[in-house]
């Protein structure tokens, strides 16, 4: 009898952490990847060490719910923003992995570029520098890809081809610090993918098999 009440408990046990991990996967599924890829070049140095003429990617995951949006004026010009605080990483051909850290404060953004006297006059989304954001008004741009004519909000799968550049200027990593000093205007690929989590009923039943057979191994040890 008190075996059998115990496998009762341990079923319930099994079934509760089965539903939790349902709701755990619903609430994963606002994850996007961000991701800029370039067919065009970057010349600098990492850390120190010399490099020319490399293709390159930068990469952000993030939480949706976490998406920002905000205003901001610089001579009589407002810019409407979205954008993703979090941790990007640039992977540089040949060179290397590095993240950007602060002050950098890199992130995927879309904005909105608008003359009051003629309305919305450009539309883009890449990868900046939001460490500039409230004292001079506008993001530095690191990889700038024109969406034009669509205000894109970071939050659904998107993708855009544009000729552009990265930005030549000193980016604080945790690798040391990237500094480009030269870059070719080159097709860029700004993209953003769900990212892929289990199935919340396939996390249920994975607990509630690994449950039993635990509750199997135990009883056979009795």
């Amino acid at each position: 009898m008190v075996r059998a009440l115990f496998s009762v408990r341990m079923v319930a046990v099994m079934c509760a952490a089965s539903l939790w991990l349902v709701d755990f996967g619903q609430l994963e599924a606002g994850q996007m990847q961000y991701t800029a890829t370039s067919q065009g070049t970057i010349t600098g140095t990492l850390n120190g060490t010399a490099f020319t003429d490399k293709t390159f990617s930068m990469t952000q995951t993030g939480d949706t719910s976490n998406i920002l949006y905000g205003v901001f004026y610089s001579g009589g010009i407002e810019y409407d923003m979205y954008s993703l605080p979090g941790t990007v990483s640039i992977t540089i051909d040949g060179v290397g992995t590095a993240t950007f850290t602060s002050p950098t404060d890199m992130r995927a953004f879309s904005g909105n570029i608008v003359i009051p006297s003629v309305g919305s006059v450009a539309e883009y989304a890449g990868f900046a520098d939001f460490s500039t954001v409230g004292s001079v008004g506008v993001a530095t741009s690191a990889v700038n890809v024109s969406t034009y004519p669509t205000f894109y909000d970071l939050s659904s799968p998107f993708s855009v081809n544009q000729n552009n550049h990265m930005r030549r200027q000193t980016y604080n990593t945790s690798s040391g610090d990237l500094v480009v000093t030269g870059s070719t205007d080159d097709l860029i690929t700004f993209t953003a993918a769900a990212v892929a989590v289990p199935e919340p009923s396939s996390l249920a039943l994975g607990a509630v098999g690994a449950g039993l057979a635990l509750l199997a191994a135990r009883r056979r040890r009795s």
